[in-house]
């Protein structure tokens, strides 16, 4: 009896010149993507985030608090200087806070992720970061937004009424002149006030470049993808009649 010409043994599955089952396009996509890894470094790094804040302000009050009872006379210059530390301290924290968040994230996605599957640590590392970052934004929002829509309703009530009864029933009077003392003090104030959210801007800026650089860093730390297998093809002995 003479066999195929093309047999195909469980040996010769995968070698070249031999079909070999495909899985279909789904079991592609979900060995690529590694959903459960990713929202288990996104909810690590999201706790972190909580845990970091709350020490954070808890340091701060009890310095704030320690610094008030210890001084006697407080100045006006004294009080401008210690805004100064809490503001300086604030920002070294947050920037430790984006840190400690990203080295979390990444270190659980690390270490949760499949070692026999594709993985790249800056495409899983962003989008952890991504997740965290959404995570973050879905549960800050709505109490933004409420208080947002409060203020505009209340604002919107008292146009419909007519506006406050002291303004209904005076008429608008010119305000008082400002002294050149008066308008430097507005002047410094405004200055002081744009300063400090441009420190702000640039400090967020920074705290969201470190966080997402330390996730990427923590994701590919150590990762050994596994063994590698090599297949030997050798030419198949040609049919025997």
């Amino acid at each position: 009896m003479i066999s195929p010409a093309n047999p195909e043994s469980t040996g010769d599955a995968g070698r070249f010149g031999f079909p070999s089952a495909q899985p279909p396009s789904d079991m592609l996509w979900n060995s690529r993507i590694q959903w459960g890894a990713i929202l288990a470094g996104s909810f690590a790094g999201f706790a972190a985030m909580i845990l970091m804040t709350t020490l954070g302000a808890a340091l701060g009050i009890t310095a704030g608090a320690a610094g008030i009872n210890a001084s006697d006379a407080l100045t006006t210059d004294m009080a401008e200087k210690a805004a100064t530390g809490l503001s300086i301290g604030a920002a070294i924290w947050i920037l430790l806070t984006a840190l400690a968040t990203g080295l979390a994230g990444g270190w659980v996605l690390n270490s949760c992720a499949r070692r026999d599957r594709p993985y790249s640590s800056f495409i899983f590392g962003g989008i952890t970061w991504a997740v965290g970052l959404c995570i973050l934004l879905a549960v800050f929002t709505p109490g933004i937004g409420g208080l947002v829509a409060g203020a505009g309703g209340t604002a919107g009530a008292t146009v419909a009424a007519g506006g406050p009864p002291n303004l209904r029933t005076t008429p608008a009077r010119p305000g008082p002149t400002l002294s050149d003392e008066d308008k430097l003090a507005a002047r410094d104030a405004a200055e002081k006030a744009s300063a400090a959210a441009a420190a702000f801007a640039w400090v967020t800026l920074g705290a969201q470049l470190i966080s997402i650089a330390a996730t990427m860093f923590a994701a590919g730390w150590q990762r050994h993808t596994g063994t590698r297998v090599v297949t030997e093809v050798r030419p198949r002995p040609a049919p025997t009649a």
